[in-house]
C-alpha cells in the first residue's frame, strides 16, 4: 500500500512538472509552428532564405517564457500574424522588412531571457 501511494505521489509530481513545463514553453512552441507555416506559404525566392533562417532562429531560441518576455512575445505574435496575412500580396522588399522586424523582435526577446537568468 505504501509503495502504491509513493508511486501515485511520484506520478502526480511528474504530471505537475510536465504541466508547468508545457505552460512555460508553449508560446515559443506555437511561434515555431507558426513561422514554419509562414515559410510553407512563402513563394518569394528572395524572401525564402531569410525566412528559413528565421525558422531556425526560433528553433534554437530560449523556449521558456516569463512575465519579463510577455510584451515582446505579444509583439512577435502580432508580427508573425501580420506576415502570414500579407505574405502572398507583398513584394520581396516588404517581405524582407517584415522578416527582419520579426528577427529583431526575437533577438530582443532572447536578450530579455538571458538577462532574467543572471
Amino acid at each position: 500500500m505504501m509503495l502504491l501511494n509513493s508511486m501515485k505521489m511520484k506520478n502526480t509530481i511528474v504530471e505537475e512538472i510536465d504541466k508547468r513545463t508545457y505552460e512555460s514553453t508553449k508560446t515559443v512552441s506555437f511561434f515555431q509552428t507558426d513561422i514554419a507555416d509562414v515559410l510553407d506559404l512563402c513563394k518569394s525566392e528572395k524572401a525564402r532564405p531569410a525566412l528559413s533562417k528565421l525558422v531556425n532562429k526560433f528553433k534554437y531560441s530560449d523556449p521558456v517564457s516569463s512575465p519579463e518576455t510577455e510584451e515582446s512575445e505579444a509583439m512577435i505574435k502580432n508580427a508573425i500574424d501580420d506576415l502570414r496575412n500579407s505574405i502572398q500580396t507583398l513584394g520581396d522588399d516588404d517581405l524582407l522588412k517584415k522578416i527582419e522586424n520579426i528577427d529583431n523582435l526575437l533577438s530582443s526577446r532572447n536578450r530579455i531571457c538571458e538577462r532574467s537568468k543572471k
